[in-house]
């Protein structure tokens, strides 16, 4: 999980980012049939007021939006964009 700033925020999770963009997807993919009904729900999207949640990056959200939409796996898209890219840490025996 990624913590993001904000100024004026304590530290963010990008899990309320990712289901509002997951949510807007999902239904961009419903009611859109082709890539070009998408973009243009997405511009629809856009005029829009955007999710009432002060620790969503608006431009952040429509960023990801658009790459999902131009990508043929947008799923996935959104995952690597939402996700944390750090490893895992690991510990050994006898660490606490």
């Amino acid at each position: 999980m990624t913590l993001i700033m904000k100024p004026g925020l304590s530290l963010v999770l990008t899990d309320i980012h990712n289901n509002h963009v997951r949510e807007a997807y999902s239904r961009i993919l419903t009611l859109g049939k082709g890539r070009a009904d998408r973009r243009m729900r997405l511009v629809e999207l856009e005029q829009m007021p955007m999710p009432a949640d002060e620790r969503v990056d608006a431009a952040e959200y429509v960023d990801v939006l658009r790459e999902a939409i131009e990508a043929r796996n947008g799923w996935k898209r959104i995952l690597e964009r939402c996700s944390d890219h750090r490893p895992a840490r690991r510990y050994r025996l006898g660490d606490a």
